[in-house]
């Protein structure tokens, strides 16, 4: 018994070992130029951009706006990368930069991100 359970974590793998990614931009262009840069790098496989309606304390005041939220998906073992390329070059003084680990019970999708993102070493 113990010997099949082994095989199945092996082949189902760990889906904790991708995430999502949500980072928001007052402009379309800043949120088009860096999604473009981080799909060709593979550093993603792909994302989202909603128009959305924000609310949030800013400099002791109430601010609402339009913001663009961009929704990726990767691995976690690029997140690091990531992070650190939003941050260089966002607008934004503190960019919301939010992880989320994704569960999915369709392992073709997860085998898609795997194969359309970098693998470490390249």
């Amino acid at each position: 018994m113990i010997s099949v359970l082994f095989y199945v974590i092996i082949l189902l793998g760990d889906n904790m070992e991708y995430i999502e990614i949500i980072v928001t931009y007052d402009k379309i262009t800043e949120a088009k130029r860096i999604n473009k840069y981080l799909l060709e790098n593979r550093l993603i496989c792909c994302a989202q951009i909603n128009k959305i309606n924000s609310s949030y304390w800013w400099n002791n005041e109430i601010v609402d706006n339009e913001e663009y939220q961009v929704v990726m998906k990767t691995k976690k073992s690029l997140l690091n990368e990531i992070v650190k390329y939003i941050k260089d070059n966002h607008s934004y003084e503190v960019p919301e930069i939010i992880i989320r680990e994704l569960k999915s019970s369709n392992e073709d999708y997860l085998k898609w991100i795997e194969n359309e993102t970098k693998k470490i070493g390249w």
